[in-house]
């Protein structure tokens, strides 16, 4: 069962932030039948869907991903973890969006403090650009491509955009990724307006 208190959060972030009405899906009878959780519907027509998915805060410890320090009560993070569960949610999301023809969305909500949205573009494109402001070059080292062309090697880019929100009370942070034509199209139509300070798209 999905939290509504989180999709709440988002359909009010979304009304506040961009000025979009999001619909709550209903959900299906049918158990095995998955359906994503809200839509933009414009002029009688659906214009996207969306899938929440929620990084939720977790107590450091061995059982959720963390490697134990040499002091006591001392944790230190997995470098993968992050990233794996963000795949894991990713291919999830995947098998609920699929079966819609109109554009597709998924939102992370961040609620983790030890995970950001580095964590998501290890996942997505397995590696990050690291600057190099000697030679003024940038260095893209591939170290987690066994996440990103693993099991969502071919379903990522079916997604058509993400979302990735912080949740920090009053200074929510909200970044885009673009990643098919008909997502920059949704990202810039009906999330130009956008007045988060620091986000990006």
């Amino acid at each position: 069962m999905k939290d509504k208190k989180n999709i709440t959060f988002i359909q009010n972030l979304f009304q506040k932030k961009f000025d979009l009405r999001l619909d709550k899906i209903p959900e299906s009878q049918n158990e095995k039948e998955k359906s994503a959780d809200l839509q933009l519907v414009h002029d009688n027509k659906v214009r996207f869907v969306c899938e929440l998915k929620t990084l939720n805060y977790v107590e450091l410890s061995e059982e959720t991903g963390y490697v134990q320090g040499e002091e006591e009560g001392e944790f230190w993070k997995d470098g993968d973890a992050a990233a794996n569960k963000i795949a894991r949610l990713i291919k999830d999301a995947y098998e609920q969006l699929s079966k819609y023809s109109c554009p597709k969305g998924l939102i992370f909500l961040n609620e983790a403090f030890d995970i950001s949205e580095q964590d998501y573009y290890k996942a997505i494109r397995g590696h990050l650009p690291f600057a190099d402001k000697a030679s003024g070059t940038t260095t893209n080292e591939y170290l987690w491509h066994k996440i990103s062309d693993g099991k969502i090697r071919d379903i990522k880019k079916k997604i058509d955009f993400y979302c990735w929100i912080n949740k920090k009370g009053d200074e929510d942070q909200i970044f885009f990724d673009k990643v098919t034509t008909e997502g920059k199209r949704v990202v810039e139509k009906y999330f130009a307006q956008q007045r988060v300070s620091g986000s990006r798209t």
